[in-house]
Protein backbone atom coordinates (compact mmCIF):
# COMPACT_ATOMS: atom_id res chain seq x y z
CA UNK A 1 0.00 0.00 0.00
CA UNK A 2 1.35 3.42 -0.95
CA UNK A 3 1.50 6.48 1.26
CA UNK A 4 -1.59 8.10 -0.27
CA UNK A 5 -3.44 5.05 -1.56
CA UNK A 6 -5.90 4.36 1.29
CA UNK A 7 -9.52 5.06 0.34
CA UNK A 8 -10.35 5.54 4.03
CA UNK A 9 -7.73 8.24 4.61
CA UNK A 10 -8.88 11.25 6.60
CA UNK A 11 -6.94 14.17 7.96
CA UNK A 12 -7.24 14.27 11.73
CA UNK A 13 -6.95 17.84 13.04
CA UNK A 14 -5.96 18.75 16.58
CA UNK A 15 -7.12 22.17 17.78
CA UNK A 16 -4.40 24.28 19.39
CA UNK A 17 -4.99 27.04 21.89
CA UNK A 18 -4.19 30.44 20.44
CA UNK A 19 -4.41 34.08 21.36
CA UNK A 20 -6.65 36.69 19.78
CA UNK A 21 -9.33 35.56 17.35
CA UNK A 22 -7.43 32.80 15.62
CA UNK A 23 -8.45 29.18 15.17
CA UNK A 24 -5.30 27.10 14.85
CA UNK A 25 -5.11 23.40 14.06
CA UNK A 26 -2.35 20.91 13.31
CA UNK A 27 -2.29 17.48 11.72
CA UNK A 28 0.51 14.92 11.97
CA UNK A 29 1.68 14.11 8.43
CA UNK A 30 4.75 12.29 7.11
CA UNK A 31 7.82 14.38 7.94
CA UNK A 32 6.15 16.94 10.18
CA UNK A 33 2.96 18.92 10.75
CA UNK A 34 0.34 20.45 8.49
CA UNK A 35 -0.86 23.66 10.18
CA UNK A 36 -3.90 25.76 9.37
CA UNK A 37 -5.01 29.06 10.86
CA UNK A 38 -8.33 30.80 10.33
CA UNK A 39 -9.27 34.28 11.40
CA UNK A 40 -12.42 36.35 11.03
CA UNK A 41 -15.73 35.39 9.50
CA UNK A 42 -17.70 36.15 6.39
CA UNK A 43 -16.11 38.47 3.85
CA UNK A 44 -13.23 39.20 6.26
CA UNK A 45 -12.27 35.56 6.83
CA UNK A 46 -8.72 34.52 6.15
CA UNK A 47 -7.21 31.04 6.02
CA UNK A 48 -3.62 29.92 5.80
CA UNK A 49 -2.01 26.49 5.52
CA UNK A 50 1.64 25.69 6.11
CA UNK A 51 3.95 22.70 6.57
CA UNK A 52 6.39 22.56 9.47
CA UNK A 53 9.17 19.97 9.17
CA UNK A 54 9.44 17.86 12.33
CA UNK A 55 10.29 14.24 11.40
CA UNK A 56 10.06 13.05 15.03
CA UNK A 57 6.80 14.93 15.71
CA UNK A 58 8.36 16.38 18.86
CA UNK A 59 6.60 19.76 18.70
CA UNK A 60 4.12 20.03 21.57
CA UNK A 61 1.98 22.65 19.82
CA UNK A 62 3.15 25.57 21.96
CA UNK A 63 5.10 28.68 20.98
CA UNK A 64 8.49 29.42 22.45
CA UNK A 65 8.63 32.19 25.05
Amino acid sequence: MGLFSSRDSKIKWEKLGSEKRLETYRSKVPGGWLITVRTGAGAWAGVGVSFMPDPDHSWDGCSLD
